[in-house]
């Protein structure tokens, strides 16, 4: 019996959090979600277990903005490998650049309606919670 896969939303916006931990549950309830704030949140999550199977990650926080989140994750042993992806509102292709520059496993712009969401929350089911081999 394989376990519930866990997804870690980094979203200091709680209207976007709404809507995309919704379009998951709406997807697969099944996929236990955590939140975090901002990236000093979600460090210090990580830090308390249990580690998460994908992080899904805004870049405009408070206190640690998204791609200081990754490029944390990226230099810590036991976070490297732990797929992250962005959510983000910015199209600015500098912030798309910085995102794979440190690493980021895909970058997804923020919908401006509810279907979108609802497509991103099929797609992070399928393709990442059920095509892709995850790391252990």
């Amino acid at each position: 019996m394989t376990a519930t896969p866990s997804l870690l939303i980094v979203d200091d916006d709680s209207f976007d959090t709404r809507f995309i931990s919704n379009a998951i549950r709406k997807a697969d309830d099944s996929i236990q979600l955590e939140f975090a704030r901002d990236g000093a949140d979600a460090i210090k999550r990580l830090e308390e277990g249990p580690k998460p199977k994908i992080i899904l990650t805004d870049l405009n926080m408070p206190r640690m903005n998204g791609h200081e989140l990754i490029r944390r994750l990226r230099d810590h042993k036991d976070w490297k490998k732990i797929p992250t992806i962005v959510l983000s509102t910015s199209t600015d292709q500098k912030d798309v650049d910085l995102s794979y520059e440190f690493h980021a496993n895909a970058y997804l712009s923020k919908p401006d309606n509810l279907s979108g969401y609802d497509e991103i929350g099929a797609f992070i089911k399928s393709f990442w919670l059920e095509h892709v081999r995850l790391p252990s």
